[in-house]
């Protein structure tokens, strides 16, 4: 399969379409997220959502493009945050899918 099989691109809010992915049984290795910056509680329902779901492989990364001044959590679920890049008011926090059994 070409990456056109593999790749696509939703316009919703970011729970609404992490939910939609997930009732029709996707399995990603990558998730790149973006809400609005003044969208501040859809960081932390979009984290927990992914830390509880099966939507991402183990393994697997979530990158969220986020203001530097948003404080998103080091942990949620199954997902740790193992890079965070800041650049003028941006950062991306790099999470990564751990296994089930290492949950906290």
């Amino acid at each position: 399969p070409g990456v056109r099989d593999s790749v696509g691109v939703i316009r919703a809010a970011a729970l609404q379409g992490l939910r939609a992915l997930e009732t029709r049984g996707v399995r990603a290795r990558f998730c790149f997220l973006d809400p609005p910056y003044e969208a501040h509680g859809e960081y932390a329902r979009s984290l927990r959502f992914l830390g509880a779901s099966r939507l991402i492989e183990t393994g697997g990364w979530i990158v969220i493009q986020h203001s530097k001044l948003e404080e998103l959590d080091e942990r949620a679920g199954c997902l740790a945050r193992f890079r965070l890049l800041t650049q003028g008011s941006n950062a991306l926090s790099f999470y990564r899918r751990e296994s089930d059994d290492r949950r906290s």
